[in-house]
């Protein structure tokens, strides 16, 4: 008997809702992104909603058995449209679900994104399937910059002046939509991210924001914690002081010394 499979290729988590004719009520699943539902098969119809927002359906009382002969599958895309796949005669192709019959293109999340508040320049090469770093499929990713790559294995390096050698910071696969962000010569892992408006969640592991702040923000930023911890500690400036006192509302001077 033909199957029917349902894959989640969007950026959102996925509802399929359909009637239970065992039970003779409503069932609802819900698949995370990049995973696989199969469609039990003695049911006649679908809704699927896609957990944006509010929730939106994308399909609404799909007949399931069309006539069609084969097993076929469901392709929620990355832009929350729908497409149909049909297994080929191609028995290896584990990716059949995923293919577009329209157009052959293959709908199989595989994105994730690197951030980099390592404080340089790092680089990130495409390891393949033995092992071997590619040298001529890599990027460069600046110091506060990000980067979304759809790399099966990568390797993480950045540059060391000593025999002008490179460390490695990180070799492996990564989660797809999560963020590597390189924090120094080590990296964190965020969970997760859904949805489209997503660069400010790439920099955020743990509640915490690795995001760089630009130099002259630090400036302003750390000069306004020096002037406050002086008013806290009560300065005594001397006469030819920038302030004669803190707490006196005298006037500017000169040079100042910090007292009690």
């Amino acid at each position: 008997m033909p199957q029917t499979y349902i894959v989640n290729g969007s950026r959102y988590q996925a509802k399929i809702c359909y009637s239970d004719p065992e039970t003779d009520g409503q069932t609802s699943v819900v698949i995370d992104i990049a995973e696989v539902c199969v469609v039990p098969p003695a049911v006649n119809s679908i809704t699927i909603i896609l957990q944006k927002g509010e929730g939106r359906k994308i399909l609404e009382n799909w007949k399931v058995n069309d006539g069609d002969e084969g097993d076929k599958s469901i392709i929620i895309t990355e832009e929350g449209s729908i497409q149909h796949g049909h297994r080929n005669e191609d028995k290896n192709d584990k990716d059949w679900m995923w293919k577009s019959s329209s157009n052959g293109k293959n709908h199989r999340p595989r994105k994730f994104f690197i951030a980099n508040a390592s404080g340089k320049v790092i680089k990130v090469q495409l390891v393949a399937d033995n092992g071997q770093s590619s040298t001529n499929i890599y990027v460069q990713i600046k110091h506060g910059e990000t980067e979304t790559l759809d790399y099966g294995r990568v390797k993480i390096t950045s540059p060391r002046f000593i025999l002008f050698r490179e460390r490695e910071i990180f070799e492996g696969t990564v989660e797809l939509r999560t963020a590597i962000v390189v924090c120094g010569d080590t990296m964190k892992t965020t969970g997760r991210l859904y949805g489209e408006d997503i660069e400010a969640k790439k920099w955020i592991v743990d509640g915490r924001d690795y995001k760089p702040t630009p130099v002259m923000v630090r400036i302003v930023r750390g000069a306004y914690v020096w002037v406050s911890k002086c008013f806290e500690q009560k300065c005594r400036f001397s006469t030819c002081g920038y302030l004669q006192s803190c707490n006196d509302g005298r006037h500017i001077c000169g040079n100042f010394a910090v007292g009690d």
